[in-house]
This record gives C-alpha cells, structure tokens and sequence, in this order.
C-alpha cells in the first residue's frame, strides 16, 4: 500500500510543495521553501478552517520554525 501524501500550495506565490499529512493539521504552521512566507492553519471563530500569513517578527519571537528542545 502507498503513502498518502500532502500538497501545501502557497498563498503568496502559489508554489506546491510535498508534504506529510500531519503537516496541514489544524495548530500547524508551514514556511514555503520558495518564497520563504509562512502561514498558520487554525480554526476562526465563525466556524471553518483557515491559513493565515504570519509576519516575520511573529514566527522570530515565537519560535514557530525552532525545532522544540530534546528532553
């Protein structure tokens, strides 16, 4: 049996990028490997989901492309 796979499609540049299902959950964020923007997928209030871009500043002071520490 194959493994399914994912498509990030950027919103900025419209760039396809391969990926693992889990990196589209609800809570996650992807950076496009073209242009470099990074978006976060989570769920507005009115009900739905959502990527929304996240500035530069935002995914610096939270880390949000580290690598959590090893236990």
């Amino acid at each position: 049996m194959g493994r399914m796979i994912g498509v990030y499609c950027c919103g900025d540049c419209g760039t396809e990028t391969e990926c693992e299902w889990t990196d589209l959950n609800i809570g996650s964020v992807f950076q496009c490997p073209s242009c470099k923007t990074v978006y976060g997928h989570v769920v507005p209030k009115a009900g739905g989901r959502a990527w929304v871009k996240i500035r530069d500043e935002d995914v610096q002071f939270y880390g949000l492309l580290d690598e959590p520490p090893k236990e």
